[in-house]
């Protein structure tokens, strides 16, 4: 489930969470606020609090990166003249960032520029290793020009139907959808093909933006539901890189489908479980029926004939040698059960998988450190938005999601297949 708090970046917050971590990583911090237009009549006053922080920070030099390529800034040199050179609006994203208890974060900061109305997306972090950087970007992305119709998503990218709840799709809601669906991967849209999405005013807390949730007695294959609050910040709030940053509800609505992935594995589990579960049933059915019948034959032989004799015992042989096969096969199907039931109750396949990377079970962003669900779902959602900052924070998950190993770890095998009961054969009847 996809949480905005006032801020979801408070500083409060993140010195908590970095203090908890014995060795603080990189991570993702944006949202961050939007930096109103500093006037020229500021730069002194930004360039002396700049040189504060970098001291308090241990930071020596300033990274920026723009059009112009990369220019390296001294922030000890005590005349500040290099940085006197540099755009107030990197000045003012270097001096949110430098703070002490921002160090491993990264944001994604909107500033006002001129002419009036203007705005850019400046890229800010503050490395583990003290190294300061800013990347002037363009303006934030607007989805813009013609919006596909909920039967055109569909048709295009395979998913379920558009579902009006307590309100109704917005063509500028559809289109934050089609963004987010076509930053995924074939393999992506496969495992999510037929998927409902349904849009409703609100959850019962405010801050919850969107929820995916297979509960719904109509929905047993999943559904995802996205609230008034995933769409709200979308004129002031932007996700990914400093070139191409989204509005904020491209991140929630690819947020809720790494949530998807991961728990439409559980929910195949448990459907797999109960199939599996019958046919094991079933086997059990045809194990007694053989225990049944030998006992059967065995009574019957000392009222036989010599030649009703050898053909009960050439049964019972016969039959022994199944009962045997069968209860082999009982024995591997029980305890495959067993682990599936078990699977079924902890985190998915792809939750413990990615769970054993590095630095997953610390969190890529503040919410992702909330729990090791989260943590994937935040992931998943940088890794089609800003898989630079995913790297930053993990090499090993970066890669892992690059290689599209989450869903090749949905994969688990199916109970043991050795035989069935057409090839075990039904009991004769008695002689």
């Amino acid at each position: 489930m996809w949480e905005l708090s006032p801020r979801r970046v408070a500083l409060a917050l993140t010195a908590l969470v970095l203090g908890a971590c014995a060795t603080p990583v990189n991570y993702y911090a944006s949202p961050g606020p939007r930096l109103p237009r500093l006037g020229e009549a500021a730069r002194g006053a930004v360039i002396e609090k700049l040189r504060e922080r970098a001291r308090a920070s241990d930071l020596e030099n300033l990274e920026l990166r723009g059009p112009d390529g990369i220019q390296i800034v001294s922030l000890a040199a005590r005349d500040g003249a290099d940085l006197e050179s540099l755009p107030i609006e990197a000045l003012s994203a270097a001096l949110w960032v430098a703070d002490p208890e921002l160090r491993g974060a990264e944001f994604d900061l909107v500033v006002d520029t001129e002419p009036a109305g203007s705005r850019r997306i400046v890229t800010a972090r503050h490395d583990v290793d003290r190294r300061l950087s800013v990347t002037l970007g363009s303006p934030p992305l607007r989805l813009e020009g013609d919006t596909l119709s909920s039967e055109e998503l569909q048709r295009r990218f395979g998913i379920g139907p558009l579902l009006d709840g307590e309100v109704a799709w917005q063509a500028s809601e559809r289109a934050a959808l089609g963004a987010a669906l076509a930053l995924l991967s074939v393999e992506e849209l496969a495992y999510l093909r037929f998927l409902p999405f349904r849009r409703d005013a609100r959850a019962t807390s405010s801050d919850h933006a969107g929820y995916y949730t297979s509960r719904e007695p109509n929905f047993s294959g999943g559904l995802v539901v996205l609230l008034d609050r995933a769409f709200s910040d979308d004129q002031e709030i932007f996700v990914g890189t400093a070139e191409r940053a989204y509005p904020q509800s491209v991140s929630v609505i690819l947020h809720e489908l790494g949530h998807a992935i991961a728990k439409l594995d559980r929910e195949r589990l448990v459907s797999a479980f109960e199939r599996d579960q019958a046919k094991y049933n079933q086997l059990v059915g045809v194990f007694n029926q053989y225990a049944q019948r030998v006992n059967s034959l065995y009574d019957s032989l000392a009222r036989a004939s010599l030649r009703e004799r050898r053909e009960a015992e050439r049964e019972i042989r016969s039959l022994e040698a199944k009962y045997v096969t069968l209860g082999r096969i009982l024995d591997q199907a029980s305890a495959r059960l067993d682990e599936m039931a078990d699977m079924a109750e902890g985190p998915s396949a792809i939750e413990a998988a990615y769970g054993e990377l590095e630095h997953a079970r610390l969190g890529p962003t503040l919410y992702g450190r909330t729990s090791l669900e989260e943590g994937f779902a935040e992931s998943f959602a940088l890794h089609h938005l800003d898989p630079e900052s995913l790297e930053r924070f993990s090499r090993p998950i970066h890669g892992w999601f690059d290689r599209q190993s989450h869903i090749s770890a949905a994969r688990f095998p199916p109970l043991p297949e050795v035989t069935t009961e057409a090839e075990v054969g039904e009991p004769a009847e008695g002689p």
